[in-house]
């Protein structure tokens, strides 16, 4: 048998688990190790780089590199590999050998929205050299390789679209948050709580349905956020409840027993939770913006703009004329159950093999 192929799959991302990124790269991981046979029948030696605390975390049939100064500031240590895929555009670790072929995934260009014209430009040029050392590219939908094309030169080189796994959030054991009552009925939105993801305009929808509760969970550091939660004590608004740091069964039972989910960022590269909702049978309310209408497709329903009493007329008449349609909910959950990490990676493996024929 020939030699096994080296293959550096950067998961360097999962030094923050729970970030989008950090989803992602873990979820990936783990679906690799259930593919160990579809690798070993490949011919595909795996070397998975990862903060030290994740050595060992997919099983030992998988090979670990950990994450340190060396590797990253010097990359002629990192020779050894036929090739080298970054799951994401900024990772600060490269192939040291200019043999390697070297993998990029593209997530969004969402720096272009919110930076100023001498940040983009740079930004814009350190990801112009990755581009210039890759032999391929994938993006995470439609809307990011058009992104990508418009705004990059890419030359002769090939950008697929392959989508994001998900992950089955109804199949999770879930937990119920202590801060919350069981049989209350709520709307959910979770994200980092950033100004791209345009939380500010679900507080002023909120105060014109006062017999509906909102629960509001994600990051709360930003100054962004921090308004939120002053607007919601000053203003005394209390069908509003607001969740940090909670867990993934917790953030299961959130997406299990809300009645819709609300999304109305301006910026996202694919917008996971849109799926995570639609897995559990939820009505998805979204923006139009970015990859948004691409991967709610005609399954969510959206906000044309964010005018609060347009909002929440929107949300009642949707609401109301899908109340006794059980076909609806089950459409949600066929079209979610398309999204899989398994139909991910498979095809990552097999890129992998053609791109090292």
């Amino acid at each position: 048998m020939n030699q096994a192929k080296k293959i550096l799959i950067d998961l360097g991302k999962l030094k923050n688990r729970y970030s989008g990124l950090g989803e992602v790269s873990f979820n990936f991981g783990k679906t690799l190790s259930e593919n160990i046979s579809l690798l070993k029948n490949q011919n595909l030696d795996v070397h998975l780089l990862v903060p030290a605390k994740y050595k060992g975390a997919f099983g030992n049939d998988l090979k670990y590199v950990s994450l340190n100064f060396f590797k990253r500031h010097f990359s002629f240590l990192n020779k050894k590999y036929q090739l080298w895929y970054s799951i994401h555009q900024d990772s600060g670790y490269m192939p040291g050998n200019k043999k390697t072929k070297y993998l990029l995934t593209i997530n969004d260009l969402n720096f272009i929205f919110k930076e100023d014209k001498k940040k983009i430009a740079k930004r814009l040029s350190n990801l112009q050299k990755k581009i210039n050392r890759a032999c391929y590219i994938t993006a995470i939908s439609g809307f990011t390789k058009s992104e990508i094309q418009h705004h990059l030169p890419v030359q002769n080189i090939p950008v697929e679209v392959i989508y994001c796994g998900v992950t089955d959030t109804a199949k999770i054991k879930s937990k119920r948050p202590e801060e919350m009552d069981s049989g209350v009925k709520f709307f959910f939105h979770i994200s980092t709580i950033m100004p791209k993801k345009n939380v500010m305009v679900l507080i002023d929808m909120m105060k014109l349905m006062p017999d509906k509760k909102l629960i509001i969970a994600g990051s709360w550091d930003s100054n962004y956020a921090k308004e939120i939660l002053l607007r919601i004590q000053k203003e005394r608004i209390s069908n509003i409840i607001t969740l940090s740091k909670i867990n993934d069964a917790q953030k299961a039972w959130l997406f299990q027993n809300c009645e819709a989910f609300f999304f109305p960022s301006y910026q996202e590269g694919f917008g996971i939770p849109v799926i995570e909702a639609m897995y559990c049978g939820k009505p998805v309310f979204a923006s139009t913006y970015t990859s948004l209408p691409e991967i709610g497709s005609d399954k969510a329903f959206y906000w044309n703009n964010f005018e609060p009493e347009y909002m929440k007329n929107i949300v009642i008449e949707k609401m109301e004329s899908i109340k006794n349609n059980p076909e609806f909910f089950k459409e949600l959950q066929q079209y979610a159950a398309t999204f899989t990490w398994q139909k991910n990676v498979v095809r990552y493996i097999a890129l992998f093999k053609e791109l090292l024929s």
